[in-house]
Order: structure tokens, then sequence, then C-alpha cells
């Protein structure tokens, strides 16, 4: 897509599945922004959802005595998991990420933009952390995800130039 100023945004989308026990699927959405007058590649990286597999369980117990097969139903959901991402190109680094600090709200907002000539802005909330860097341009690409994620919490415990991990735990309902 042409953006302008001779720069294009090219998108990409991926769903990975673990294949394991837990059947974790997670669907990402990756955005390269060719932008002539910057000395680096963008890309930007969004979760567009994720499927955590509840691990049902049906028993054949009785309840309260009377044999009622298949009547009691478990779901068991994971309490934590980590979301993790690294480098292996040389000339890669990770700039900027959102969220950066603990998320506890039930909407989860993260938007990011990029102005052509190097500025860069996150927010991990329409309120929240926000950081910037770079020139100034004429011409700003953005996207933007929102969520509702309940009874979970978000932290980033790890961020370097090639790696950068979420643990998102269970924090009550």
């Amino acid at each position: 897509t042409d953006i302008g100023q001779n720069a294009k945004t090219h998108t990409s989308y991926n769903t990975f599945n673990n294949d394991q026990t837990d059947n974790m699927t997670m669907s990402l959405k990756v955005t390269f922004i060719d932008d002539p007058s910057a000395d680096k590649q963008i890309a930007v990286i969004n979760t567009t959802g994720s499927f955590l597999k509840a691990n049902p369980t049906i028993s054949s117990a009785p309840i309260d005595n009377y044999p009622i097969p298949g009547a009691s139903a478990t779901l068991r959901y994971p309490s934590q998991y980590d979301i993790a991402f690294n480098l292996q190109d040389n000339s890669a680094r990770f700039f900027n990420v959102a969220p950066t600090n603990a998320v506890e709200e039930t909407t989860v907002t993260s938007s990011v933009s990029y102005q052509l000539g190097g500025s860069v802005k996150a927010s991990a909330t329409p309120n929240g952390p926000s950081a910037e860097a770079g020139a100034t341009g004429q011409v700003t690409w953005s996207d933007s995800v929102s969520y509702k994620q309940t009874s979970y919490k978000t932290n980033l415990i790890d961020q370097t130039n090639k790696n950068v991990k979420w643990n998102v735990f269970f924090n009550g309902y």
C-alpha cells in the first residue's frame, strides 16, 4: 500500500499452532514499512488473536446420587503463559514494544504509528505509557489493536535489541 512520499507498507498474516496438549494458537500480523528516508527496515508486529484450549473433561460421576452420564464438565484454562519473539537477523533490532508495563484493564488497547522520516510512537493504552524517538515527517501510518483481557495481567519481562518477552498470568475473576 502506498502511504505517500514514495513509502509503502506490506502486511503479512500468519497463524501458528504449537500442536501440543495445550493447543495454543497465535495469529500475528506483521506490517513492513518501506521508508526511503529511513536507514533501517521498520516492522510492526501485532498479535491479532490467540486461542488457548480449555482442556475440557467430562465426568460420569453421579450428581446428588443420581447417575447422569456426562452431567459434569470441567474447563481447565492455563494459569499463565509467555509470549516471546527473538530476531535471528544480525541487522534487525527491536526498537519499541507495547505494552511495556503491567496491563490489568479489562480492555487492552495498543497502538503504534510511524511518521515518514523516522519517528515511531507507541502507546500501551489510550492514557497509558508512551514513547517516541526520531525526526518528523509529513505522512503518518498507524495501526492499533484493542481486545478484552479479563482475569489476566500482562508484564513485559525481557526486552533487548534481539529479544522481547511478556508473561501473561491469571489475576482473578
